[in-house]
């Protein structure tokens, strides 16, 4: 019921201002992979209003955090006990945001950078069943073009994406034999390593198996 012209943060919160009228004084916002960003992060921390959300991880500050929890990630503990073909784990962190003053206040010139750091907490999370799917979708692809490129199909009639596909997951070599196509292990392993995973990202203090069964 906002205006169009409203930023999605500030609806929200506008929201919360209405509802807390009932008596919603801090509820637990959650949120789609929409709200994603430092900048809408930020606003909510300053807002001191509790949230969970859907993050990205191809984010600079997201995905090495990932790779330092991923080795342990399917530990037996952190199998999630509703569904044990998933797994969790929960990292807090201290994260620097960095904005742009819009008003002139305190000494502080407005456009000055000014840096906040927050305390997060990730929550990561592995669906080994998305995996498995994704590396056979992923692997079905590559066979495809393989059999292409052996039936000598002439690449331009294929798509961009199996041209992608070919150079990157496929080693073609012309030998006196014929032409000689296998797959690139390595690039495959190195491009499905982190299939099935998402994260959760939040500002208030939970495990990963609350942080998950609060999705559910």
């Amino acid at each position: 019921r906002q205006p169009g012209n409203i930023p999605d943060v500030i609806s929200v919160l506008n929201a919360l201002k209405q509802l807390s009228v009932l008596g919603m004084d801090k509820p637990l916002l959650m949120l789609d992979g929409g709200f994603f960003s430092e900048s809408n992060i930020l606003e909510f921390m300053r807002a001191h209003t509790k949230f969970l959300m859907r993050g990205q991880l191809d984010g600079k500050w997201i995905f090495p955090e990932l790779q330092s929890v991923a080795s342990e990630m399917e530990r037996p503990s952190n199998a999630y006990p509703d569904n044990p073909a998933q797994y969790c784990v929960t990292k807090q962190i201290s994260h620097k945001f960095t904005y742009e003053r819009k008003r002139t206040r305190g000494g502080i010139e407005r456009g000055a950078s000014i840096i906040e750091e927050h305390r997060l907490y990730l929550h990561f999370v592995l669906d080994t069943d998305r995996a498995k799917i994704d590396k056979t979708v992923l692997l079905t692809e590559i066979q495809n073009v393989k059999r292409l490129i052996l039936e000598s199909i002439d690449p331009s009639l294929m798509t961009k994406a199996e041209r992608r596909i070919a150079d990157r997951f496929l080693v073609i070599k012309n030998t006196r034999g014929g032409l000689r196509v296998t797959l690139n292990d390595k690039a495959i392993m190195e491009e499905s390593r982190y299939y099935g995973y998402f994260v959760l990202v939040s500002n208030e203090k939970m495990d990963a198996f609350s942080a998950l069964k609060e999705t559910t």
